[in-house]
């Protein structure tokens, strides 16, 4: 691997970042990320603003009663690769067919649905009675509907040509996404990738920032920001024209308030090595970091600088796309496809103080994001099994098979298991 290149504001963010459209929020307006962490619902992609998939709060569902878990109901005609959200007794969903769907969380009555007829790949984000998705492009919008109604309330073009592969996270009076495309599902042309804030009650621009330069093609962001304090974390995809550029296959920092990039920390592309899984904000005993999957391998920085702190190549080639869970001092993934000789790959678990594996299970594979609470982390495989181990020891102490295959992940709020399948909605609790 060639020397990672750090690059500090002033070597990137002349060229990559365009003026916002509206006077930058002072941060002030803009709340701390840490509340998020101990929400009992599952708001957004991530669980928090850090990406943990970590339910911190959670205590009806742990590795004591997650064995008695049962099929409470299910909606069918939802298919998704999104994970759910709930909020406030509401569960949403984004389907693959463009409807907008919302839920009681308890019982699964409809309470709304809005079409859009636009194919949906990622999560819905709820916060200040909005919940804003993000349909698959070309040329993808991020939506924000009323909780309440499921009223339009606006649509913004996220950028020209765009896919929106990722998920929107809402902090304070901004919404933010990021872009990427030059893949046949989207339909999108290559072009350069970006993260973009926009106001969250107008949908009117606030800041964009190129990842790289222009005339370039690449640096996509593929997955879902991050956020801790006043910065904001992504990972980028690999160069489309072969064109060498510091924002190609990069972990990334930029300022909430303006978008312009803080850090860049680049890693080489080892071929279509990208980072296809979300970054995540976690604490340990150096300090805080942001840690994120680059398919084969698994890096760790500083969160404040982008100092590399270790890098692995996971064991046997295992290529993760899906998002790990941050949770009780532990990183918790599954690969996403087999080696080229029918290796089987695996669900896992690194220590986050130097990558060391802890406990693995064979598995077909997965592109779900896992999941953590109560003590068990959830892992799904795309065939369409759940698997809940305890976090501890890798035990095994249930599963089950799901109505449909899968690339959704799980969420776990108020003493229920959300799962998103490519059938529908289907959600586990603990008997009556």
């Amino acid at each position: 691997m060639r020397c990672p290149v750090i690059l500090g504001v002033s070597a990137l963010a002349i060229v990559l970042v365009v003026p916002a459209f509206a006077v930058p929020l002072p941060l002030s307006a803009l709340p701390l990320d840490y509340s998020s962490l101990y929400s009992p619902d599952w708001p957004m992609y991530g669980h928090d603003l850090w990406g943990t998939h970590f339910n911190s709060v959670e205590t009806a569902v742990n590795e004591s009663t997650v064995g008695s878990l049962v099929e409470k109901w299910r909606v069918d005609g939802i298919g998704m690769y999104g994970t759910p959200a709930v909020s406030q007794g509401t569960v949403y969903v984004s389907t693959a067919a463009g409807d907008v769907v919302a839920l009681d969380a308890v019982s699964g009555a409809l309470k709304w649905t809005t079409h859009t007829g636009l194919t949906m790949t990622a999560s819905p984000a709820v916060a200040n009675g909005l919940v804003f998705v993000t349909n698959l492009g070309p040329d993808a919008r991020v939506w924000a509907f009323d909780t309440a109604t499921g009223t339009l309330v606006w649509s913004s073009v996220i950028d020209q040509y765009a896919a929106g592969w990722g998920s929107p996270v809402v902090v304070g009076p901004l919404v933010i996404v990021g872009q990427s495309g030059g893949d046949e599902e989207s339909g999108t042309q290559p072009h350069r990738g970006s993260l973009q804030a926009f106001n969250a009650a107008t949908g009117s621009l606030v800041w964009r920032t190129y990842t790289v330069a222009p005339g370039h093609l690449g640096g996509a962001v593929w997955s879902t920001p991050a956020v801790l304090n006043d910065l904001v974390y992504i990972g980028t995809g690999n160069s489309f024209d072969g064109v060498p550029d510091p924002g190609n296959t990069a972990m990334m920092a930029f300022s909430l308030e303006t978008g312009a990039i803080v850090w860049s920390h680049q890693f080489e592309d080892f071929g279509d090595e990208d980072f296809g899984a979300s970054p995540q904000v976690f604490p340990t005993q150096a300090g805080f970091v942001v840690g994120e999957m680059q398919k084969s391998h698994y890096h760790e920085l500083d969160a404040a600088t982008g100092d590399l702190r270790w890098s692995i190549t996971l064991p046997v080639n295992w290529s993760v796309i899906g998002t790990p869970a941050a949770a009780y001092g532990a990183i918790y993934s599954a690969g996403s496809e087999a080696t080229p000789d029918g290796y089987p790959v695996g669900d896992f678990c690194l220590g986050v103080e130097d990558g060391s594996v802890l406990w693995s299970h064979p598995s077909t594979g997965s592109f779900s994001a896992a999941a953590a609470a109560g003590g068990v982390i959830f892992m799904p495989e795309t065939i369409g099994i759940l698997h809940a181990y305890d976090a501890a020891t890798g035990l095994e102490l249930w599963n089950v098979t799901l109505p449909g295959n899968t690339y959704s992940g799980p969420v776990i709020s108020h003493g229920l298991v959300y799962m998103g399948t490519s059938k529908g909605l289907v959600v586990y609790g603990l008997p009556s």
